[in-house]
């Protein structure tokens, strides 16, 4: 029928949200990215659970998050150790504690949340602007399910257990859809197809090779526990000895070395979703109902989380589960999502969301629907930036600002608002460099000249006029001169020894302020070139260099092979492989015998 159209969505799994849809953690949140498509995603959410119920149907609801940083004693262990041995029953942290109260006021950890033991929480900063809802959450299943519920009602035909072989198309657009009924394996086909949205998320790249959408493994885990309503990003650091209890009972070491950081998140209907880091162990199956989870490492998550919440230690475990995330890859970087036409006519593309798939989701199909009927998306900010790197802001402030790092008198006295030259003039520091070193600069077509008071001026080789001089001389008792104690012989003018020394002046001789070079002590320095004269005259103690275990073990072996032969260690190549000197050596030794 003219102007009728039908909507058919081919799903290779036995069910819709089989994949990432269903097992993410459903968070939602203003400061996600891309910017084109997160204030509309976002605001889309809110809409649908007004319209459809979404807070009984998908456990919409806004809720807080940040992050934490925790460090894990070894005594922490053996106390939860010693509760697990006793069987004793987790007692909910009291918020009437004076304590934790006053630890509460201190860090800002917010006096609800309930699920981590606040007594080992270093550090919490809150996500997005403080004080403002910026996130949310709904639970992934339930909101795919529904949203397909919703569909199913308004026409849409699904058609599950059917895996997508090829895209029929010639010239002039799209024609068709080729899959495998899974049930009974035989090939079917879709004709008088007008329009093809490539939504298969880290299988895009198997159906549309050239997207360079693939798969990335991620495993999560559900606990079955009512906490408050937050979700975390943790930053755990482990005790080095620490062991994960189901890998200490097969003998092997731990995974992870340091610090881990699994993310929590409070979901409605009386669970909690964690999840750990991704993996590229195992290729992408050809289907979602074929992801293998390795369970070994959703208890290694079980674990990380037990060292910092009580309550989720002893939370049953719903379930382990793995899915994985579809990421659009450019020359080897992930890459923003993939949304809009493609050359072929009639054939879209809408994957490579990663994490922000749920998030995602209302807007790029609010955004597809409009490629398709209108021709172009309206809705989405398409100036905006499209990955999930931050824009480069341009300010109306120096492009090189100056921060005096080097002395921290000048730091400490330092206008950013001004300039170089300026700082330099209001602290009584020279900005340019003068003579004495060696900075005096030539001025183009005009031949240098040196004035009589310059003490580094030096006098032509070929010039006929004698200089006057001053000399010291010994007279004898009628006045008559008998030597003459004259300066050094100088036949090069070098213009440095033309100058007095201290040890050859009178006391009172010089005087109390004088100028050299350019460079005038006049009385009148500033109280920041004082501070640095006085720096000067008492520089810091030279802080003594002890060696090192390592070089004291290499020196030792050294000695073991060859007693007091420093001359043949120099010569060793396996032992001496920086082909340490000789004499270097020998200094070496008797440093660490002193």
């Amino acid at each position: 029928m003219e102007g009728k159209r039908s909507i058919v969505i081919v799903e290779a799994a036995p069910a819709i949200a089989t994949g990432a849809s269903g097992k993410a953690g459903g968070l939602l949140a203003l400061w996600a990215y891309p910017d084109c498509l997160v204030p509309l995603s976002y605001k889309l959410h809110a809409e649908l659970a007004a319209e459809h119920d979404g807070v009984k149907r998908w456990g919409y609801r806004k809720l807080g998050c940040g992050s934490i940083e925790v460090t894990v004693s070894k005594e922490r262990l053996e106390q939860l150790q010693q509760a697990n041995d006793e069987g004793k029953a987790w007692e909910k942290l009291p918020k009437q504690d004076t304590a934790a109260k006053d630890l509460l006021k201190e860090s800002n950890f917010p006096s609800d949340f309930d699920y981590v033991d606040r007594e080992i929480v270093e550090t919490w900063a809150e996500m997005g602007s403080p004080g403002a809802t910026e996130t949310a959450q709904v639970h992934p299943h339930h909101f795919t399910t529904s949203i397909a519920e919703l569909a199913r009602g308004a026409g849409v035909q699904f058609k599950t257990n059917s895996k997508v072989t090829r895209l029929k198309s010639s010239p002039t657009g799209v024609e068709g859809v080729e899959y495998v009924d899974r049930k009974d394996n035989t090939t079917n086909e879709i004709h008088e197809v007008t329009d093809i949205v490539v939504a298969a998320g880290p299988w895009t790249g198997v159906v549309l090779p050239q997207a360079k959408v693939e798969g990335l493994r991620a495993h999560s885990v559900v606990y079955e526990a009512e906490v408050s309503p937050y979700a975390v990003f943790t930053d755990i650091e482990l005790p080095s000895n620490y062991i994960p209890e189901h890998r200490a009972k097969m003998s092997q070491k731990r995974k992870h070395k340091g610090r881990v950081d699994p993310e929590i998140y409070a979901r409605p209907f009386g669970e909690v979703y964690a999840c750990g880091e991704p993996d590229t162990a195992i290729p992408l199956p050809e289907t979602a109902d074929q992801v293998e989870c390795d369970e070994s490492q959703c208890d290694d998550i079980i674990s990380y989380i037990g060292t910092i919440s009580s309550v989720l230690g002893a939370a049953p475990i719903k379930a382990k589960q793995a899915c994985y995330l579809p990421r659009h890859m450019r020359f080897g970087q992930e890459s923003g999502p993939l949304i809009g036409k493609t050359k072929t006519p009639g054939l879209y593309i809408a994957s490579g969301h990663t994490c922000w798939g749920i998030q995602n989701g209302p807007a790029t199909g609010k955004l597809m629907s409009e490629f398709i009927f209108d021709g172009d998306a309206q809705s989405a900010d398409k100036k905006k930036r499209r990955s999930k790197s931050q824009p480069i802001r341009q300010s109306n402030r120096l492009k090189k600002p100056v921060n005096p790092l080097g002395n921290n008198t000048i730091a400490a006295n330092w206008d950013k608002k001004q300039t170089l030259a300026q700082n330099y003039k209001r602290l009584g520091l020279t900005a340019r460099l003068k003579g004495p070193t060696g900075g005096t600069e030539k001025t183009l077509g005009v031949k240098e000249t040196f004035g009589p008071s310059d003490p580094l001026s030096i006098n032509g080789s070929g010039s006929t006029g004698k200089a006057l001089d001053e000399a010291r001389v010994e007279r004898d008792a009628d006045g008559r001169i008998v030597r003459v104690i004259g300066r050094a012989p100088n036949p090069l003018d070098d213009p440095l020894n033309a100058l007095d020394s201290d040890s050859e002046m009178d006391d009172g001789e010089a005087e109390e302020h004088e100028e050299w070079g350019g460079i005038q002590e006049n009385g009148r320095e500033t109280e920041v070139v004082k501070s640095l004269i006085q720096e000067a005259r008492n520089p810091a103690p030279k802080k003594k260099r002890y060696q090192s275990e390592q070089e004291r073990e290499w020196l030792e072996k050294l000695i073991g092979k060859y007693g007091d032969d420093t001359r043949a260690m120099a010569k060793d190549r396996k032992l001496n492989p920086m082909q340490q000197t000789e004499a270097d050596i020998r200094r070496r030794i008797s440093k660490m015998n002193a």
